[in-house]
């Protein structure tokens, strides 16, 4: 059964899942760990990568929970001769509600002055609005075994992840 939503939408969905997975007392713990990879794959393929986030992005589960996405990333940092001069942690906060999201960038600019750590964050702030924002259809190949995130905007982009399910041998009765 086909579906679209966004990154962040699919994202949270799959962060649910794990703390839901979690408090079920029934649940397999090899549930739990499909569900962190295919999360940690989801945010490997969907998230910022390059561009000064040459590390790429990473969620931590630990500290995201049914209702935040905690994100962290490093910032590899150029001076204005192009030359490569340092890097910053920071994390990326994400509350997503129904229609939207709100996101806090904690971490500043090298330099640590004011006005350059503001057009720092507005460059943050609007490449993963931008990422978070993309929607996905969603589909199950089933003779490839797999689950399948085409691009809305690009249809030649494409995220596959093994649908284990499918994998598993029926058990006789």
């Amino acid at each position: 059964m086909p579906y679209v939503k966004t990154v962040v939408q699919f994202i949270a969905d799959h962060v649910r899942s794990y703390y839901n997975n979690t408090n079920n007392p029934q649940a397999k713990p090899s549930s739990n760990r499909i569900i962190y990879d295919d999360l940690q794959e989801l945010v490997k393929f969907w998230m910022p990568s390059g561009s000064g986030i040459d590390c790429g992005t990473k969620i931590d589960i630990s500290g995201s929970t049914s209702t935040k996405l905690y994100f962290t990333f490093e910032y590899h940092h150029m001076n204005q001769n192009g030359y490569y001069c340092g890097w910053t942690s920071h994390a990326l906060i994400v509350r997503p509600d129904f229609d939207d999201f709100t996101m806090q960038i904690i971490g500043q600019h090298r330099s640590k002055k004011k006005d350059e750590t503001q057009i720092f964050h507005d460059y943050l702030y609007d490449t993963f609005r931008h990422a978070l924002l993309e929607t996905y259809n969603y589909s199950i190949d089933e003779e490839r075994k797999l689950r399948v995130y085409t691009s809305c905007n690009r249809p030649n982009l494409m995220t596959t992840i093994p649908a284990y399910w499918l994998h598993e041998e029926p058990v006789n009765a």
